[in-house]
């Protein structure tokens, strides 16, 4: 049987998607994992945008391997619901974007002064030693001891490096998560159209 065009754009459209998904997912993954230099900082200091992240993009992978076999199977039904889901995970990207933007508006040193007070001594210690810091503005301010950090140690507070640091990840976070919004809206628009000419009947 002849496929329509709405079936190729409902393929292409929610293939895009499945991509998307993945590469958060593989991103999501190699941070929990801690597959890179960095990522120790990430759990511990956004871990709420994380969690967020990880499960958007799982659901955005379930979601268009579903309208993959509703298009396939020229299952109507199933792409109607599938169109539906895509609202609730535009609003999961959207969240992602919202909170990273919100974090880094007005003050964030502010912020991650009041988080470093909230943290335990177990994550301070995961800070300071993947950023090579001790204490927060000093080896004075709430360091967690250890080997390399006490109260006369060389090593410098961790604002400087953890502020830096913060600002790039949740700049290049709410750029990434807003950006995605646009194919997102584009799947959206095409699965309307689409869904209900999956097939020539």
């Amino acid at each position: 049987r002849r496929w329509t065009r709405s079936k190729w754009l409902l393929l292409c459209t929610y293939g895009m998607m499945f991509c998307i998904g993945l590469t958060m997912l593989l991103g999501c993954l190699l941070t929990w994992f801690r597959g890179y230099l960095r990522a120790e900082v990430i759990t511990v200091g956004f871990k709420r945008i994380l969690i967020i992240a990880t499960i958007a993009s799982i659901l955005t992978i379930l979601n268009s391997l579903v309208a993959f076999y509703g298009a396939l199977k020229n299952n109507r039904r199933v792409l109607t619901v599938c169109a539906v889901i895509l609202w609730p995970l535009l609003a999961l990207t959207a969240s992602i974007g919202y909170l990273a933007y919100k974090e880094s508006l007005w003050n964030l040193r502010s912020k991650l002064g009041t988080q470093w007070r909230g943290l335990t001594n177990d994550q301070r210690l995961l800070l300071q030693n993947n950023l090579h810091c001790c204490g927060f503005r000093s080896p004075l301010d709430r360091p967690a001891p250890s080997n390399k950090c006490f109260l006369r140690s060389l090593l410098p507070g961790c604002l400087g490096k953890y502020y830096r640091f913060s600002a790039t990840v949740l700049k290049t976070t709410y750029i990434t998560a807003f950006v995605l919004l646009l194919p997102h809206l584009a799947l959206i628009f095409v699965s309307i159209l689409c869904s209900n000419h999956i097939d020539l009947r």
